[in-house]
């Protein structure tokens, strides 16, 4: 598996959630999105700052906290990010972890913990909750048009 992409099938339900995640949250065409709308309309119980995880996780797996910049935690459908990130990394955190909310077969792939998860399906999963979460962010192709509208150059995005 590897390096492999989504497979088209997985690729199209992942996208076809995602789009209608953001009609569920009437945010689509909304710019920037809406992602606290997004996770409400989801099922998304609410969002919390990393620094603020229940004292019993970081007591249990500290050094892996240093590095753990977004978690969703289904069985109290709580999405953490780490919000002391820049505002567009930040964003992108947060709409990763809805990402996870919203492919709806990832809640069954993490019953199991890290050390029975194989490396690969981990990563793809991760690919996946990417791919929802940037869509929910750029919303797909309305974006990609509005993009050419724009003079390819540096200055266009700075």
């Amino acid at each position: 598996m590897g390096n492999e992409p989504i497979n088209e099938l997985a690729r199209r339900q992942i996208l076809g959630a995602a789009q209608q995640a953001l009609k569920s949250a009437d945010a689509f065409g909304v710019i920037p999105t809406p992602l606290d709308d997004v996770g409400d309309a989801i099922g998304v119980a609410e969002v919390i700052d990393i620094a603020d995880l229940p004292e019993d996780l970081i007591v249990s797996k500290p050094s892996a906290l240093k590095k753990l910049l977004g978690a969703y935690l289904y069985r109290s459908e709580t999405a953490f990010v780490d919000f002391s990130q820049p505002e567009g990394r930040a964003r992108f955190i947060q709409s990763h972890e809805l990402g996870h909310r919203v492919v709806p077969w990832h809640e069954g792939a993490y019953l199991d913990d890290e050390r029975r998860l194989f490396r690969d399906t981990e990563d793809l999963l991760e690919l996946e909750a990417n791919l929802a979460g940037a869509h929910l962010i750029f919303q797909g192709q309305p974006f990609f048009e509005r993009a050419l509208e724009f003079p390819l150059s540096l200055k266009t995005p700075l």
